[in-house]
């Protein structure tokens, strides 16, 4: 049976910069999906339009893409990463089944490459370890795991990360201590963006300074140079998985996560083609409240995470029905919800597929 709904994905925010910019991102990735176009990008780059296809299109990257080998280590590194990525979003393991040989040559190398790189080595041996036991492979989980933890150790020191993207792969892959990742981050984002790659570095530490990080590039939207060639896919990539904050929490969204953050936007909107179906959002920042339209499709659960607007206690009603009230959820008031918290200035709702208006006010 045919999908009926469009396998697209939308967005649209209070910032015609940035939202010019994701549909930016969607054409570079309708223009750098074919193999020829795919594979004259560099390693680094090629995940970055991979990760922003999944967020605009639904089958449009085809696994092949993926697998291919690259001639030097790091690019090899990138590959495990973009692996663990489609089979994150897609949930579609065959590609990781196919290329399981490769992964663990890949991470097996031993002596950390210099700069950046070593700190790719890192993640690849956490992803791997992770991956392993998609493929019934505890023994090599727990070897991966035990070597991630002996290189934590050795990268956790300031001289080993001199320059900015490998202190933005440490800060991202908490490779260092909070107060020093806090202060790595700070400093990624007072500095200027000279190239793509400082763009990406700055995001990829910005789950510590999200603010800063949506009004960076808010700026980086108004310059030619970030909208040239499949650099716009970053965009796409950034503002549906963190603005919106819609991410898989079980591969192939068995279940969703819907954590919006606007920072300093009034309003945003958008929609992500998940293998069941649309995933979409709807959110509005103003005066103190906090509105969001969600919709979840058949056969998944999902997490929805709203920002506690104010430091007084929040009430929120979902469907016109108190769901939350003295800080404590109101169960019953909605059908669909499972179940609420509150922790890190968020309050998460687990929710079965429906549709959801939730709508936050200072009680």
């Amino acid at each position: 049976m045919s999908d009926p709904e469009p396998a697209e994905g939308e967005f649209s925010c209070s910032s015609p910069a940035l939202t010019e910019a994701w549909h930016r991102g969607k054409e570079a990735v309708r223009r750098f999906s074919p193999p020829d176009q795919f594979h004259a990008l560099p390693a680094a780059m090629q995940r970055i339009v991979a990760l922003a296809a999944y967020q605009c299109f639904r089958g449009i990257l085809s696994p092949a893409l993926l697998d291919r080998t690259h001639a030097n280590r790091e690019d090899e590194l990138v590959r495990v990463l973009a692996i663990d990525d489609h089979y994150t979003f897609t949930g579609d393991s065959l590609l990781l089944r196919c290329n399981y040989d490769r992964i663990r040559l890949a991470v097996g190398e031993r002596g950390l490459p210099a700069g950046p790189g070593a700190f790719l080595a890192y993640a690849a041996l956490r992803i791997a370890g992770r991956l392993a036991l998609h493929v019934d492979s505890k023994y090599d989980s727990n070897a991966f795991h035990l070597r991630a933890i002996e290189m934590k150790r050795d990268l956790a020191r300031p001289a080993d990360s001199p320059d900015r993207l490998s202190q933005a792969l440490g800060v991202a892959y908490g490779v260092f201590p909070a107060e020093m990742s806090l202060r790595l981050a700070d400093e990624l984002f007072s500095e200027p963006v000279r190239a793509v790659g400082d763009l990406f570095a700055a995001l990829l530490a910005a789950d510590i300074v999200r603010r800063r990080a949506l009004e960076r590039l808010e700026g980086a939207a108004r310059e030619p140079r970030f909208l040239e060639g499949a650099s716009p896919a970053l965009f796409s990539w950034y503002l549906s998985t963190r603005v919106l904050g819609v991410t898989p929490m079980e591969p192939g969204y068995r279940t969703i996560g819907v954590a919006p953050a606007l920072g300093h936007l009034a309003q945003a909107s958008g929609s992500v083609p998940a293998p069941a179906g649309h995933v979409t959002a709807s959110c509005e920042s103003r005066d103190g409240a906090f509105r969001a339209d969600i919709g979840i499709p058949e056969g998944s659960l999902a997490s929805v995470s709203l920002p506690v607007c104010r430091k007084s206690y929040p009430r929120v009603t979902c469907n016109g029905a108190a769901v939350w009230e003295e800080n404590i959820p109101l169960r019953g008031g909605c059908r669909g919800i499972i179940d609420g918290e509150i922790a890190a200035g968020r309050i998460t709702f687990l929710v079965r597929p429906g549709s959801y208006a939730f709508e936050q006010i200072e009680s």
